[in-house]
């Protein structure tokens, strides 16, 4: 488990699945489900962002389920949920991919 179980998920399923199988397995405690489009969301920021070298996209907020707060907050920055919820194999991945 950990990082080269997050690079597996990252490099042998969609993105939607293996952020989700991340989230629920991988990271303890286990993210729920509704935190999965968060995820994805932050993550494709993050790669636009390195793609097009428009870092702004790397402060662009999320709104978070009611509910749920992040640092007292209710919106969490891209890069603050790639980091925090430990997606940075995910982007890895998909800016491989680019490159290709």
């Amino acid at each position: 488990m950990g990082k080269t179980f997050a690079m597996d998920l990252a490099q042998s399923h969609e993105l939607e699945i293996g952020v989700e199988l991340h989230l629920k397995g991988n990271c303890y405690p286990p993210h729920p489900g509704f935190m999965v489009p968060i995820a994805v969301t932050a993550i494709k920021n993050v790669v636009k962002a390195e793609i097009f070298r428009d870092y702004d996209l790397l402060d662009k907020m999320i709104k978070l389920p009611e509910g749920v707060t992040f640092r007292g907050s209710n919106k969490v920055s891209s890069i603050e949920a790639v980091e925090s919820l430990r997606l940075a194999d995910f982007v890895d991945h998909l800016l491989m991919g680019e490159e290709e």
